[in-house]
């Protein structure tokens, strides 16, 4: 299956406004987080969404990252990349009944523990 690249994705117009204030970024924030579902309520479409577009290429990359020997996650992504990396590791793992290779680059990697502020915020969403 070939997918777009991320070159191939056009970008709308307007995506690019910046608040001009702090309390102008706040206020998007929040304007944005109404539309943010909890897992609990996203994850059938969430299930339907990564097996379709972004499963294989998900499995595939950290797949990858894990064949990597020698090198620390931090090695491979550098700073702050690895904590993103962490912090997808945790969300994929909850999200997907079949997260095997998530978990495995968790315990490569971060001696198995998730991202916990990820895990928080999982958390604070189902509550």
């Amino acid at each position: 299956m070939n997918l777009p690249y991320v070159a191939d994705v056009t970008i709308a117009s307007g995506c690019s406004k910046r608040p001009s204030s702090k309390a102008a970024a706040s206020d998007e924030a929040r304007r944005t987080l109404r539309y943010v579902e909890p897992l609990s309520d996203a994850r059938t479409p969430l299930a339907d969404f990564l097996s379709i577009l972004l499963d294989l290429r998900l499995r595939e990359c950290t797949q990858l990252v894990l064949n990597v020997n020698g090198r620390s996650a931090e090695q491979i992504f550098c700073y702050p990349d690895h904590l993103k990396f962490r912090s997808c590791l945790t969300l994929f793992m909850a999200a997907t009944t079949e997260n095997t290779v998530f978990k495995d680059a968790l315990l490569k990697y971060f001696g198995g523990e998730p991202d916990t502020l990820t895990l928080d915020i999982l958390a604070h969403q189902t509550s």
